[in-house]
């Protein structure tokens, strides 16, 4: 009775974590979420802003006639491509680190529940080592009583009345 209400026990404190961890995971997706969005939102209002700007670099009218005649359009067009790359890079970028860290909180919370989980089948294991010793006691004890019970008839029998 005392290993069934201990395992009981066990169970209990592991939906208790389980609890509380599937609770943490659903906020952490939830704040996740709105991280991913909120950096979406901004990454495309900076990609709007630097493209105005990158735009406003190339003349327009008969200044642009007079760039291209002296070769310094095509100069300006290929500073603001280097500079479109070098801004999508950074956004790529910023956006890879945001998602490694938020892969490495939810593979932390899964640690934390498969070492709830470990610590669940291990004490199961451990209660089931104890039940099996005290039934293999239990059998030991009454072999020895059948033996004793037959050594006392035989000594009985030998005995004369």
């Amino acid at each position: 009775d005392r290993l069934k209400a201990f395992s009981q026990e066990a169970e209990k404190a592991f939906e208790e974590a389980s609890l509380g961890i599937s609770t943490r995971r659903a906020q952490l997706v939830t704040a996740q979420r709105e991280t991913r969005r909120t950096i979406k939102a901004q990454q495309a209002q900076r990609k709007r802003h630097e493209t105005k700007q990158r735009a406003a670099k190339l003349p327009t009218g008969l200044k642009a006639l007079w760039f291209r005649l002296m070769g310094r359009y095509a100069k300006v067009k290929a500073e603001n491509e280097r500079a479109f790359e070098a801004c999508e890079q950074r956004d790529r970028e910023e956006w890879q680190r945001v998602v490694e860290k938020q892969l490495a909180d939810r593979q932390r919370l899964k640690a934390e529940l498969d070492a709830a989980k470990s610590r669940l089948r291990e004490t199961k294991r451990e209660i089931a080592e104890l039940e099996l010793d005290s039934s293999q006691k239990a059998s030991q004890r009454a072999i020895n009583r059948h033996s004793n019970t037959l050594k006392q008839s035989r000594q009985r029998r030998r005995q004369p009345s």
